[in-house]
Parts: structure tokens; C-alpha cells; sequence
């Protein structure tokens, strides 16, 4: 992960050392709590959060690259999230995209480097940046992978995954990690359904 989200990180380690537990009004079992962008609070061992991930990541077919249990550290492999026509207005709802005056956007790959933390026995910080690589093809022919920075959509709704995963549908996210997105949390699977991860990629998992 960059400086910055190790900094951001050290910094959230802080306050929830000196202000964990009921009292600091954290998130219920059940639920995350967002305390930055792409930095969430659960109530559960390091290695059910651990474990539960890897498994999420690998059913919904992502490649793993580095997969550090010490550290905490995973990261996946590049995955192709949109291809063709649509690739620029896609993009552009998850990551800070610009127009190309004198090309087109022709394709975007995601991936997640995810960082969990134990906090104490029972509470864990878990820490997602996905990061977006764009190409662009000008109208000469040639071709430029660029990198994008995330919006935190996708990062939100990795870990409402994970919690579908983890408590079913009584789990939810707090903190206004909705509202700051603005956008509509992923709808239930009706009753009766297998409640299976889903994802939101345009093409796939």
C-alpha cells in the first residue's frame, strides 16, 4: 500500500487502541464501521476476516498475487473490469476518469490490495484500495496503460460482501458509507435465495 493509506492506517490504529470498545460507539457485530474511505471496522477475529476474504476473492475469481498472513497484506492480480464502447462511461463511475481529446478509452482492469489488522481479540481494521489501470488507444493507433485513482465505490462494496458473507442479510454498513458515495447499497437477494457474494463488475466477478 502507498504512504498515504499507511499513514491514514497508523492513525486509525491509534484512536481505535485508546477508544475501542462499546462506549466509542464502533459498529455493532454485525455490521462495518467506515472510518475513512476504504477503511472499515469489524467486530471479528483477525483470522475469520482472514480467511472469509481469501475465500470471497477466489470464488468471485480473482487471482491471488501476495498473500502475506504476518503482514496482513492481500493482493490480487489485475482482473478486466470493462472492455469496448462503454469503457470510458463506466469507468467514470468508479475511479476520476478524463475525456481523451484525442482517442478513446478501450479498456480498464481492477484490482485490490487489502490490508487487515487485528485491533484486539475480537476487532479487526480492514483496509481496501482497488486500484483502476485505463487504456487508451489514440486515433493514430497507439496504445497507453494509465493509472487511475478509485472513487471508493468498489471498496465499499467488497466489504458489504464480505459482511453479506460473514452475517447474512442482517448485515449492513455504518457511518454513512452509502451517503458519502452516493450511491444505493446492492439490493438483498430475495428470501429463499442462496445468499451468494455479488458482484457489481459491468462484465464480471
Amino acid at each position: 500500500m502507498n504512504h498515504r493509506v499507511n499513514h491514514i492506517l497508523a492513525a486509525a490504529l491509534a484512536i481505535l487502541t485508546t477508544a475501542a470498545g462499546p462506549a466509542a460507539g464502533f459498529a455493532s457485530p454485525s455490521s462495518a464501521k467506515q472510518l475513512a474511505p476504504g477503511m472499515f471496522r469489524l467486530e471479528i477475529p483477525f483470522e475469520t476476516a482472514w480467511s472469509a476474504m481469501l475465500d470471497l476473492l477466489r470464488e468471485e475469481g480473482w487471482n491471488i498475487e501476495k498473500e502475506d498472513h504476518t503482514s496482513g497484506e492481500i493482493l490480487t492480480a489485475y482482473k478486466e473490469y470493462i472492455s469496448g464502447s462503454m469503457t470510458e462511461t463506466q469507468l467514470a463511475k468508479v475511479a476520476e476518469v478524463r475525456p481523451l481529446g484525442d482517442g478513446d478509452w478501450i479498456r480498464a482492469d481492477l484490482r485490490y490490495d487489502i490490508q487487515i489488522q487485528l485491533v484486539e481479540p475480537r476487532v479487526t481494521l480492514v483496509t481496501i484500495q482497488a486500484g483502476f489501470r485505463a487504456l487508451s488507444r489514440s486515433f493514430l493507433g497507439e496504445q497507453k496503460w494509465h493509472s487511475l485513482p478509485s472513487l471508493g465505490k468498489k471498496e465499499a462494496e467488497l466489504i458489504f460482501r464480505l459482511g453479506r458473507r460473514l452475517f447474512g442479510d442482517r448485515f449492513e454498513l455504518e457511518g454513512s458509507a452509502w451517503d458519502w458515495l452516493q450511491i444505493e447499497p446492492p439490493a438483498v437477494p430475495p428470501e429463499g435465495r442462496t445468499n451468494q457474494p455479488r458482484t457489481t463488475s459491468p462484465q464480471k466477478p
